[in-house]
């Protein structure tokens, strides 16, 4: 196949998927190669009696397998929950993995409060604190410098994943 025909059908495979999936992130070329657009993860919900439920699948999956899909992924969070739930909602989390519960299980680190609790708990913001305290004690500035907790904040965000989801922080690893 000509390159030019090859450009112009990854280009009409592009224009496509993006238009019915806006809010599927762009790859830095576009257009993309219209043979890994069917491996894209896209956004899907099921409507639940709650709430309704976020997830991602292949772009790929026939009305069939997304009905099959649905059945399972219902099946699962009456086991798994709310932690289920939030780990579906990670775009990175194809929720027709045949490994999904044992990455769950993998990746989970906990539900919290809320994310100071999350800082407080998974990094070692407590006893920065302290020795900033004690540092600016020593120095007469007792009061005068704190740490950022919004950048402390950011970084935790940077390395693990956070779904607040029902009033709680759930966290996983990346």
């Amino acid at each position: 196949t000509p390159d030019i025909v090859r450009t112009w059908v990854n280009w009409l495979a592009s224009f496509l998927f993006w238009n019915k999936h806006p809010e599927h992130p762009r790859p830095i070329a576009f257009p993309a190669i219209a043979s890994e657009i069917p491996r894209f993860l896209v956004r899907d919900t099921i409507d639940a009696p709650d709430t309704p439920i976020e997830f991602y699948r292949p772009a790929s999956h026939s009305e069939v397998e997304r009905t099959a899909m649905l059945g399972r992924i219902n099946y699962q969070i009456e086991e798994y929950g709310s932690r289920l739930r939030a780990y579906l909602t990670l775009t990175d989390v194809d929720a027709t993995s045949p490994k999904l519960i044992d990455d769950l299980e993998a990746n989970y680190i906990g539900a919290y409060r809320d994310v100071t609790e999350v800082v407080s708990t998974l990094t070692e913001f407590d006893e920065w604190e302290s020795d900033l305290e004690e540092w600016a004690a020593e120095r007469g500035l007792r009061g005068m410098v704190a740490l950022d907790t919004d950048e402390i904040e950011k970084m935790t965000r940077e390395t693990w994943d956070i779904v607040e989801l029902e009033g709680r922080c759930y966290v996983f690893n990346r």
